[in-house]
């Protein structure tokens, strides 16, 4: 979900979308797109792809978070 400020992405939790795409949750967790493809690759994230691209629910990117991994 695009933000009209001058981040391009929403960060509060309840107005993040249900699904995500990778840079999505590398920009949520701080890191970079190809760290966030390797966690989801690993299983570290609850993810799936849909053709070649990943995508992950809000609430896997919530469920890492919670680990403290």
């Amino acid at each position: 979900m695009l933000n009209k400020s001058k981040n391009k992405y929403v960060t509060n939790w309840d107005d993040v979308p249900v699904v995500i795409d990778l840079p999505y949750v590398a920009h949520l967790l701080g890191c970079s797109r190809e760290n966030a493809r390797r966690m989801c690759q690993r299983g570290d994230i609850k993810a799936f792809k849909v053709g070649d691209m990943w995508r992950v629910r809000k609430e896997a990117v919530f469920e890492y978070m919670e680990k403290g991994v």
